[in-house]
């Protein structure tokens, strides 16, 4: 071979042998590991692959290297993996057991070596591949609680990133039965993630009693301490806020003047400006919000109030604050009338008490939407769009969740209502009233209530974050932690 050719191949095995990425697996044993089998189970091309392609290795070098990456056998194991697992590479049933070598467990883990060689990334020849103490099919890398066995065999999603799909709801939440039990309850009472029924008998998996103490699985599902890493502490949770509070620029009282943040992300050619107005409820998604501005280069505006719904609605019980929200609604429009942003995104709690006509303490949906109408063509004057983002679930009463967790350390389920709730029930049909309004005003409702609360029931604590900082508004760690979610609510915006 020529030093030419040498210099290349030994660049090839070097990077065929590198040691894998963080996610993937860091302690395969390189004295019994072929270079194939180590860039298979890295993620990175196999070195077959490599030297087939280099055009300085000789064509019989090729062939013979890219040998390495074939399974003339059809059982999905490259023939380095076999050879590292002892298995016949020629033949797809080494043992002649009726189970092919890809679908064998040869460490015993509960995951098939091809699953794990294709979806964990760990050695399918060790029951424990980093040496921690936890079998491979217990480990949960991505920590969304979900263990590696669990979403390789069952949910099919990646063990190694929190949120497969991208949808901004961890795999370990979603509930793709919609039996309102997440998979992480599923995994927890040995349910099947793909059926509302895992057993066929009369009781969906939600309603089963696994420990038979009398209390729905579902009920049960986030049983468990509050863990030490709580983000933010109990004791800090109600300063958790939007950065729009500690900027001064968020209105309150019986103030009618439109006070306004603004924070600019990407080149100044081809920017959007979008406007987010609203209540405190509006407020508390600038966390998710700045996220999904940074992400797609806005420049991104906040005109908010405390206690000022986006219905054009006076507040019962119409004292001095109401009378000023109604005055500071009318100038907020004429002030983001003036700027005309490309979309504006309003927000508010849905769950008003307001005067209608004689009745002091309305809650009739008829006029809420009339107010919400009204709203929003005036938010949409001329090429803006408008998008209305529907209200969370309500958590519990302000300050009454907190204290509820205080006092619950070791079980926080405790303290988590069900979406069967007569106010979580009431509170969703304020998502059917807020989307006619919106069609009849020509704007876009998008719910946000399943990126928030995506099973039953709404979760306090979520991988190690605390969702709600009163129990009425979502906390600033949170909001952010689901940007992606709320990024998918919002339509792509074009050119003026």
């Amino acid at each position: 071979m020529r030093p030419r050719q040498r210099a290349s191949l030994h660049a090839l095995l070097a990077l065929a042998l590198a040691v894998p990425t963080a996610g993937a697996v860091a302690a395969l044993r390189p004295s019994t590991v072929s270079g194939a089998a180590m860039a298979v189970r890295s993620g990175e091309p196999a070195f077959g692959a490599i030297a087939a392609t280099d055009p300085l290795a000789s064509a019989a070098t090729r062939g013979t290297l890219a040998q390495e990456d074939q399974d003339p056998d059809d059982d999905g194991l490259p023939n380095a993996i076999e050879a590292d697992l002892g298995l016949d590479p020629q033949d797809p049933d080494t043992d002649d057991d009726g189970i092919e070598d890809g679908d064998e467990d040869t460490d015993r883990d509960g995951m098939s070596n091809l699953l794990e060689v294709r979806r964990s990334r760990t050695d399918p020849s060790r029951r424990d591949t980093d040496r921690d103490g936890v079998p491979d099919g217990k480990e949960d890398p991505d920590r969304d609680g979900l263990t590696n066995r669990f979403e390789v065999n069952r949910t099919r999603t990646d063990p190694r990133h929190e949120d497969t799909d991208r949808d901004g709801v961890h795999d370990g939440l979603e509930d793709p039965d919609r039996d309102l039990l997440a998979n992480r309850g599923e995994q927890r009472f040995g349910s099947n993630p793909n059926r509302r029924n895992s057993d066929g008998d009369r009781r969906d998996d939600w309603h089963e009693d696994a420990d038979h103490d009398g209390v729905p699985n579902g009920r049960e599902q986030d049983a468990g301490r509050i863990p030490g890493s709580l983000r933010p502490r109990l004791s800090r949770a109600t300063d958790d806020v939007p950065p729009i509070h500690e900027r001064s620029c968020h209105s309150r009282g019986t103030s009618t003047t439109p006070r306004a943040c603004s924070w600019t992300f990407g080149p100044r050619k081809g920017r959007r400006l979008v406007v987010l107005t609203g209540d405190s409820h509006a407020a508390h998604w600038v966390p998710a919000l700045l996220k999904v501005a940074e992400h797609r280069g806005w420049k991104l505006m906040t005109i908010t109030k405390s206690s000022c719904p986006v219905a054009d609605v006076l507040v019962a019980p119409g004292d001095a604050k109401a009378v000023a929200c109604s005055t500071w609604r009318r100038n907020a429009w004429a002030r983001i009338q003036s700027l005309k942003p490309d979309l504006v995104i309003a927000s508010s709690l849905d769950s008003y008490a307001f005067r209608n006509g004689s009745n002091a303490r309305s809650k009739s949906d008829s006029a809420w939407k009339a107010g919400l109408v009204r709203s929003l063509r005036n938010l949409g004057r001329g090429p803006t769009k408008v998008l209305m983002l529907g209200d969370v679930y309500p958590w519990g009463a302000q300050g009454a969740v907190l204290a509820c967790l205080r006092g619950h350390t070791r079980d926080f389920s405790v303290c988590q209502k069900t979406r069967s709730s007569s106010t979580a029930s009431w509170v969703r049909r304020r998502d059917q009233v807020g989307a006619a309004a919106a069609r009849s005003a020509g704007a876009i409702f998008r719910s946000t209530r399943h990126a928030v609360c995506p099973y039953d029931p709404c979760a306090l604590i979520v991988d190690r974050i605390l969702v709600t900082r009163d129990g009425g508004h979502l906390s600033a760690t949170y909001s952010r932690e689901i940007w992606r979610a709320i990024d998918r609510l919002i339509p792509r915006l074009r050119g003026r």
